[in-house]
């Protein structure tokens, strides 16, 4: 059996159960003191402190400051069919049909009947409260209020785009609020174009790229999970992309593959790690953060003399010189490694960085080599390429391995 969630507006669950303690201390008072004309006095104090305070603080809610009418959400109409939403200090008045013609947090949070005194959305001042981004939430009523026939156009091919911006804020809310049909749309066009090589995580801010990766793994899109955090790692590790907004998502989600290229960007910026003396005094998790960055620079410095030391065996078939092919190739790896060794703009630590270079010299110079085959050329950029992907596979284990 499936179980339905539903959710509603959680300050009128507080308000509810504040009145209810309130009540319950004030019971409780009159039982204890009603023998005593004094205490009694002081219990009716009490009381009316505990309803001002109450009183004040509902007054406080509502009216810490003048809200002012959104210029566009706004319906100036009264009646039933209008519901009047307080997000900061913007009120949004807009009819209610728009948020009951599908199963959502909205259908279920006006279905619920309401108190005398509690935020019904009836008026301004009794408008319910969201505590969302009035930005977010007029992108959210553009789509609401956009016909459906010009609304599935938007994005198709001679047809407006919808701003990447809005296209965030909706599949946010929607995925919120739960408004399922919403949410789907938004993020059918965010995948297109984060599937198009030149779309916008490839040039986009830091802050833009988190909020993706974190709605693509809030909503489990594993399609656009996996696209945008594969384009992310290649532009945290070479093209100097902030790595503190993405960091803090992987942390949150587990997204160890790119948890562990921040960690290593963090490495390689800081160049060769050397111990700090003894008398530099650090706090326990600053030093337990500085003893696995030690950890991890002295492993990769390993890792490298053994990758520049042996290279990977070819293995192809179709090859007719075999042991001709892999001296050759082992002639190029030994030049290649040791050219990348060589190169003051590579950090000693950074073994990605001189897998790269390797790559880029082998390119250079196998297709103009006559003594290695097609096939084995081909597989030799495929050996390079395989163990740079499982580095990057492994990079957090070399962060979080005991001491």
């Amino acid at each position: 059996m499936v179980s339905t969630l539903h959710i509603f507006n959680p300050i009128q669950k507080l308000r509810y159960l504040s009145r209810m303690w309130r009540r319950g201390s004030m019971r409780l008072g009159e039982a204890d003191f009603s023998g005593d004309s004094v205490n009694q006095h002081s219990n009716d104090s009490v009381k009316s402190s505990q309803e001002y305070t109450v009183t004040s603080a509902n007054q406080h809610l509502r009216h810490e400051s003048k809200a002012t009418p959104d210029p566009k959400y706004y319906q100036p109409d009264s009646g039933e069919g209008l519901c009047t939403f307080r997000v900061g200090n913007t009120l949004f008045r807009i009819h209610r049909c728009l948020l009951m013609r599908e199963a959502s947090a909205f259908r279920d949070m006006l279905s619920l009947p309401c108190e005398e005194g509690m935020e019904d959305g009836s008026t301004d001042h009794s408008a319910i409260p969201l505590y969302d981004d009035p930005t977010q939430i007029r992108d959210l009523l553009w789509a609401l209020y956009s016909p459906p026939t010009s609304f599935c156009l938007y994005g198709q091919a001679g047809n407006q785009e919808v701003p990447l911006e809005r296209l965030l804020n909706i599949a946010e809310l929607a995925s919120k609020y739960c408004i399922e049909s919403y949410e789907s749309w938004a993020l059918e066009r965010i995948c297109r174009l984060v599937k198009d090589a030149k779309g916008f995580i490839s040039y986009e801010s830091a802050e833009i790229c988190a909020r993706t990766l974190r709605l693509a793994a809030i909503t489990g899109q594993c399609e656009i999970l996996q696209l945008v955090s594969q384009k992310l790692i290649s532009r945290i590790l070479w093209s100097g992309l902030d790595y503190g907004p993405i960091r803090e998502v992987a942390e949150t989600f587990s997204l160890g593959r790119l948890l562990g290229v921040t960690y290593y960007r963090e490495l390689v910026s800081c160049g060769e790690a050397e111990p700090h003396s003894t008398e530099e005094r650090h706090s326990a998790s600053d030093s337990g953060r500085r003893e696995a960055i030690l950890s991890a620079s002295k492993e990769l410095l390993l890792l490298w003399g053994q990758i520049q030391s042996i290279p990977p065996r070819l293995h192809v078939g179709e090859c007719l010189t075999p042991e001709a092919c892999h001296s050759s190739w082992k002639r190029t790896w030994t030049y290649a490694s040791s050219k990348a060794e060589q190169d003051p703009r590579i950090c000693s630590v950074d073994v990605l960085g001189r897998l790269r270079y390797m790559m880029r010299c082998a390119k250079s110079k196998l297709p103009a080599m006559t003594s290695i085959c097609v096939p084995c050329t081909m597989d030799a950029f495929e050996r390079i390429s395989a163990i740079r992907e499982q580095l990057i596979d492994d990079l957090l284990t070399y962060f979080t391995r005991p001491s």
